[in-house]
C-alpha cells in the first residue's frame, strides 16, 4: 500500500506525460503482479463500487477526533475532499504518522480486508476502518477512505496507463489496449498474462478497443477530394460491438459495460450471424425505418424489467457501421473500403433489426453541407467523414475518421443561482442553475458547469459573491442580470423537472453585450426586480420564511455592494470567503434605528478601511444596530487590499497574534476575512491568528 501511495503522490506531482509514464513503469518493475494488477484497475478508470457511505466514514472520523460538525463542514468547504479532511483529522489528533511498520500489501488490503467488508454490519465496518486509520500514515488514509466510498480516481488517463503498460512489457499498445477490454479482473495471473510475449488462450467475450472520431473544425474542403472519403450519418443511439463467438453472445457498449440483456430484441441480430463475427455500430430505437429520438431509447436503459410494452414503445435495432471480424480473422489493419464491402455482403437481408449505415452520396463538399444541414429533420446528429484508406485503430486517432456534427441548439439564459463545485473547484462557483422567461417569470430550466475558461470562472466567481441576494446551504440566489448563451444538443419534455423540459449536454458558451443590453431593457420595462417569494413559485427554492431570514443576513453582512474597489496586491480570486467566529463582550450602547445603522454601516467601508465588516446570526443582529464594531489589528500596521464589500484581505503569509476576548456564549458575531490559500497536500498544515479588538458605536 504504501509503495502504491508512492506512485499517487509521484503522479500527482507532475503535469508531465513522460514523467507520469516513467513513474508507472517503475512501479510495474517493482511492485508484485498482485499488487501490480489492483494499480493497472485503478489507473485505467476502474473503480470498487462503493463499499461504505462517505457520511459513515466522516461520522466515525469525527466520534475519533472529537471534532464539532460545523468544523468539520467549514474544513470541508475549504478542501472540498472528505478523504482529505479526514485524513488530516487523524493524523493532527494522534500527533503524526504512527509507527513505521511494513504495512499490508495493495492486494491483501483490498482482497482481505475491504472487499469483506460489503456486506459487514456497520459496527464490523467501523471497528475495521478506525483499525486501519491507526496503522495509516495521513496519506495512505486518505487513499483508503477514496477506496472504501468508491471515489479513489488518479491523474492520468487510460492511454497512458495502456502506453507504460506497453512499454513494461515491451508490446504494441494496441495489443494491450486489447487485452484490458472487456471482463478484464485484477489478478497475479489476469497481469502476467497481460504483459505476457504472447496471448496464452484470449477470452471469447472480449470486444476490441473502440476507434472514436476528431470533431471537424475546419472546413471539410481542406481534407482534400471528396472521393477519398465515405460519408455516413451520425447515429444518436449507444456505441456498441456485436461479438458471436462459438456458442455465445455479448454485446458491449462502449464504456466497456456488458448490456446484452437490456436488448432481448436484438437476439434474432445475433442468431443470423455465424460465429467470429464482430460488428461495430449503434444501438437505436428504431422504427418504420428511422430512428427515434434518443429519449425514446432512454426509456428502456435504466428499468430493472423490460415490459412488453416499452419493448413496443422503444423497439431496438442495431445499425452497423463496421465489420471488425469475420470467419474468426481480425480485419482491423484492412482498408475501411474494403471492411465496407465485406459488411454490405454479410448484413444485408440477415435480419429485420440489424441495418447497415447508408452511405451519404454527394458530388462535392458543398452538396454534402447542404445534406448536413437536413440532419436534425432526419433525427440524426449530422455526418461522419472516414477515409476509405484508414484502418479501424484505437481510440482518438486524428486524421482517419472526423465527426461534422450541427450546429447545437441555442438559447439565451439567466444566471439564477450557482454554488461550489467539486475537488479543485471545490472553492469556487462553478456549478450555475439557468433560467428563461416564462409567463413573467424566470423558469430554471439548465444546470450548466462547462464551457467556460479559468480567466472567465474567475471574473464570474466575483460577480457572483457580489450579488447574491440569500444564500441556502451552499447555493446562492443571484440578481437575475447576468445573461450566457447556453449550447445544448437535444430537447425533450419531462416530468421530473419543474419547467417541464430536460436539455441534452447544456454547456455555457459565452456572454455577450448584446444579449444582457437586451435582457436589461426587458428587466427594466418590467420593473420587475423579482423577490424570493415570486422565484419561488418557479425554482427549487426554500420556505418563504428562510428566504426573509436569508435576505436579513445578506443585509447584516454587507454583501451584494458592487462598489468596493481593490487596492494593492490582487489576492486569489478563486478563493472562497472564509469565515472565523470570535466572541464579544457586548456594551451598554445607545440603540439606533436601522437606517441609521445603514449609513453607520456605508461610512464604515468607505472611510474606515481598516476596520472589517462583519455580519451575524439574526438573533444576535441588535448587536449590530447598536454599533458594535470589531477592528482588525496587524503587526506592521495597513491593510493589503480592500476586499469584496470594504472588508480587508490579510496580507498572505503575515502572522497575527490571538488575543484574549471576554464574550457571552449567546453573542457570536462572524468576522469574514479573505485571503489567498492555495490548495495543500495532505499533511501539511496552516494557522491562521487573528487578534481583534472591539469598540462600540460611540
Amino acid at each position: 500500500m504504501r509503495r502504491f501511495a508512492q506512485l499517487y503522490d509521484a503522479l500527482d506531482a507532475t503535469t508531465s506525460t513522460n514523467a507520469k509514464v516513467a513513474a508507472m513503469r517503475a512501479y510495474f518493475a517493482e511492485a508484485p503482479a498482485a499488487d501490480a494488477a489492483w494499480a493497472v484497475f485503478f489507473l485505467i478508470g476502474a473503480r470498487l463500487k462503493r463499499l461504505i457511505a462517505p457520511r459513515l466514514v466522516a461520522g466515525w472520523a469525527l466520534e475519533e477526533t472529537g471534532t464539532a460538525g460545523w468544523m468539520f463542514e467549514e474544513s470541508y468547504s475549504a478542501a472540498g475532499d472528505v478523504a482529505e479532511v479526514i485524513a488530516l483529522l487523524i493524523d493532527g489528533k494522534r500527533g503524526g504518522a504512527p509507527p513505521a511498520t511494513e504495512g499490508l500489501s495493495l492486494s491483501r488490503l483490498i482482497e482481505d480486508r475491504l472487499l469483506p467488508l460489503r456486506d459487514a454490519g456497520e459496527e464490523r465496518k467501523r471497528s475495521a476502518v478506525i483499525e486501519l486509520w491507526s496503522s495509516m500514515p495521513a496519506r495512505e488514509i486518505f487513499l483508503l477512505v477514496k477506496l472504501l466510498t468508491g471515489e479513489f480516481r488518479v491523474g492520468v488517463s487510460r492511454t497512458l496507463a495502456v502506453r507504460a503498460l506497453a512499454q513494461h512489457a515491451g508490446l504494441e499498445t494496441r495489443v494491450v489496449e486489447h487485452r484490458l477490454m472487456g471482463t478484464w479482473e485484477p489478478s497475479a495471473g489476469a497481469f502476467e498474462a497481460l504483459v505476457a510475449a504472447e496471448d496464452g488462450g484470449a477470452d471469447l467475450s472480449r470486444p476490441y478497443p473502440f476507434f472514436l472520431a476528431s470533431p471537424l473544425e475546419e472546413d471539410p474542403g481542406s481534407l482534400g477530394a471528396l472521393a477519398e472519403w465515405q460519408a455516413e450519418w451520425k447515429w444518436d443511439g449507444i456505441r456498441a460491438q456485436l461479438v458471436r463467438r462459438g456458442s455465445e453472445k455479448w454485446l458491449w457498449s462502449r464504456g466497456e459495460e456488458l448490456i446484452t440483456a437490456r436488448f432481448p430484441d436484438l437476439e434474432p441480430v445475433f442468431a443470423s450471424l455465424e460465429p467470429g463475427t464482430v460488428l461495430d455500430g449503434e444501438v437505436l430505437a428504431f422504427r418504420d425505418g428511422a430512428p427515434l429520438p434518443f429519449s425514446v431509447l432512454q426509456r428502456r436503459i435504466g428499468r430493472q424489467k423490460l415490459t412488453p410494452s416499452i419493448l413496443e414503445e422503444a423497439p431496438a435495432a442495431f445499425m452497423a457501421y463496421d465489420l471488425l471480424e469475420e470467419g474468426s480473422v481480425d480485419l482491423r489493419d484492412r482498408p475501411l473500403s474494403e471492411r465496407r464491402e465485406r459488411l454490405v455482403r454479410l448484413a444485408t437481408g440477415r435480419a429485420d433489426r440489424l441495418t447497415v449505415s447508408p452511405e451519404v452520396a454527394a458530388a462535392s463538399w458543398e452538396e454534402l453541407a447542404a445534406l448536413r444541414r437536413s440532419a436534425r429533420a432526419r433525427g440524426v446528429e449530422g455526418l461522419m467523414l472516414k477515409r476509405r484508406s484508414s484502418p479501424y485503430q484505437t481510440g482518438r486517432r486524428r486524421g482517419d475518421w472526423w465527426k461534422w456534427k450541427i450546429d447545437p441548439y441555442s438559447i439565451d439564459a439567466v444566471l439564477v443561482y450557482a454554488q461550489p463545485g467539486n475537488g479543485r473547484r471545490a472553492s469556487v462557483l462553478t456549478d450555475m442553475t439557468f433560467a428563461v422567461w416564462h409567463e413573467g417569470e424566470l423558469l430554471p430550466v439548465a444546470k450548466a458547469y462547462s464551457g467556460l475558461t479559468d480567466e472567465e470562472i474567475d471574473r464570474i466567481d466575483r460577480w457572483i459573491r457580489q450579488h447574491t441576494i440569500e444564500r441556502f446551504g451552499p447555493v446562492r440566489h443571484v440578481e437575475p442580470a447576468h445573461v450566457f448563451e447556453l449550447h445544448f444538443e437535444g430537447i425533450a419534455e419531462s416530468a421530473r423537472h419543474k419547467s417541464g423540459i430536460a436539455v441534452r449536454f447544456p454547456r455555457i458558451a459565452g456572454e455577450g453585450e448584446d444579449r444582457q443590453r437586451h435582457h436589461d431593457d426587458r428587466h427594466r420595462s418590467r420593473n420587475d426586480h423579482r423577490s424570493a417569494s415570486s422565484l419561488a413559485q418557479v425554482g427549487e427554492r426554500p420556505d418563504d420564511e428562510r428566504c426573509a431570514r436569508g435576505r436579513r443576513e445578506q443585509h447584516d453582512r454587507g454583501e451584494g455592494q458592487r462598489d468596493a474597489e481593490p487596492i494593492g496586491r490582487q489576492a486569489d480570486p478563486r478563493i472562497r470567503p472564509r469565515e472565523l467566529v470570535v466572541g464579544i463582550e457586548r456594551g451598554e450602547v445607545p440603540d439606533v434605528g436601522e437606517q441609521e445603522h445603514e449609513e453607520r454601516r456605508n461610512a464604515q467601508g468607505a472611510e474606515d478601511p481598516d476596520r472589517v465588516g462583519v455580519h451575524c446570526e439574526p438573533e444576535q443582529r441588535h448587536l449590530l444596530a447598536r454599533g458594535v464594531r470589531p477592528i482588525l489589528e496587524e503587526p506592521d500596521g495597513g491593510v493589503d487590499r480592500l476586499g469584496r464589500n470594504g472588508i480587508p484581505v490579510l496580507p498572505h503569509g503575515d502572522e497575527m497574534r490571538c488575543g484574549r476576548v471576554e464574550h457571552r456564549p449567546a453573542d457570536q458575531l462572524f468576522l469574514r476575512l479573505e485571503q489567498p490559500m492555495r490548495r495543500r497536500r495532505v499533511g501539511e498544515q496552516r494557522h491562521i491568528h487573528v487578534r481583534v479588538a472591539f469598540e462600540d458605536g460611540r
